[in-house]
Order: structure tokens, then sequence, then C-alpha cells
């Protein structure tokens, strides 16, 4: 059976979310390490992923936990960013749900495990906190709000929109997720594709499946005589 993952992007729609000094909005970066997150997920076969959002859309905090609730998710990861007056603060947080129950307990674990994974890329690392956060009190599951770095910082606002910082970030928390459970990381072997070419080696076309390779190379063959093809 294969665990069940969804991974909320806070805010959304009309509601930005914090949002730093350079104009950066918390919803969309958000969003985008969420979705770096679950493609690496998608890549795991041991893992089923849903998302509360795909797209720049409001969602009550009832919804969220209510889509989690539905996808009888094993764990639910909040993604957020965070944001102080103190423009000099920065570091990652992570909570979880801080009343007594057998959630909040593996939540602390989880929570645990992901700070320790960030704490390799985030500079300073301020911990685990007990929260009551509505998305972590409605959710019937595992369940963690990430903050991985504050917006509000304006050197950390600048990292956060790089592509590489976003790619660390959501490997961190996967690997966290991958100690939770003991589980290896696996090595995922990159997708081939096939170009083919004409016989001036003016690509006609890139494709995955062999037999979309094959239809394009007869049509080639049939009207130029040659078709090269070369793998990627």
């Amino acid at each position: 059976m294969k665990i069940r993952i969804v991974i909320d992007s806070g805010h959304g729609g009309y509601d930005p979310g914090a949002i730093g000094r350079d104009g950066t909005k918390e919803k969309d970066v958000n969003l985008l390490t969420a979705k770096n997150l679950g493609e690496i997920f998608r890549k795991d076969r041991r893992f089923e992923v849903n998302f509360t959002r795909v797209n720049d859309r409001f969602i009550t905090l009832s919804q969220r936990a209510e889509i989690a609730n539905r996808f009888a998710a094993h764990l639910f990861i909040s993604i957020h960013y965070n944001s102080s007056v103190n423009r000099k603060v920065e570091g990652s947080e992570v909570f979880y749900w801080r009343e007594g129950s057998r959630f909040s307990t593996s939540g602390a674990r989880l929570a645990q495990l992901i700070s320790k994974r960030l704490s390799k890329v985030i500079h300073v690392n301020r911990g685990i906190k007990g929260a009551n956060f509505a998305v972590l009190k409605k959710t019937r599951m595992t369940a963690v709000l990430i903050e991985p770095e504050f917006i509000s910082n304006p050197v950390k606002e600048a990292s956060i929109k790089n592509r590489l910082f976003q790619a660390r970030i959501a490997r961190a928390i996967y690997l966290g997720v991958l100690d939770y459970f003991g589980m290896k990381e696996v090595v995922i072997a990159p997708e081939t594709f096939y170009e083919v070419k004409n016989s001036k080696g003016i690509q006609q076309g890139v494709y995955k499946l062999w037999k979309d390779v094959c239809r394009k190379a007869k049509e080639m063959v049939d009207t130029e005589r040659i078709a090269i093809i070369e793998r990627r």
C-alpha cells in the first residue's frame, strides 16, 4: 500500500499571506515549494500525493483539512513562509498539533526529523513548536506546518525565490519524511527521451515513448528516406 500524503500550500487567491519588502507574496512561494515537494514524492512510487491547491485560489482552513481527511492521508504537510516585524530574524520552524493525542506525538516526531534535515540547508534552525493551528487540529492524521525561512528578511526573501534553494528545501522535507518511516532514499533514474532529426541534423521532434519515435521516423523515411534517432 502506498503512503498517502497531502501537501498544503498556505494562503492563496485574495489572501497573499506575508509579503516581503521586494513584493514577494507568501502564497506564491508556498505553492512553489509545495509543487517541488510533490514532484519529488511522485517520482517515488512508494508514495501517493494530493494537493489542497495547485493554482492561485483561496481555500478555507476547514476545506484544506477536509481534503486531507477525505483522501485518508497518512501525513499532512502544510507549507508556509514566516514573517516578523524584525527584518533581521531568520531561520526555519516546524509546528505540530500541541494537544495530547497520538497525532500530536507522531506530529512532534515528524516535525523533529524534518527540522533536523532542514538544519542542513538552513543556516538558523529555530526548532519545533507545538501550536493550535486549525489545519493541524482538524486533520485526522499526523500533520506538520513548515516555515522554512522568513520572507520578511530581505536577504532571505531573495534566497526563497531561488530555484536551487527551493529544490534543497523540498528535498530536505522529503528526506525528513523518509526518516519518519524508516525508509532509504530511492535513486531515481532520469527519464529517457529520443530526439528525431532529419538528414541535416535538424530536430523534428522529441519523444518519450518508443512507439512515437517509430511513427515519426517512419513518416520521415517515407518523405526524406532517412531519419536520425538520438537518445537524450
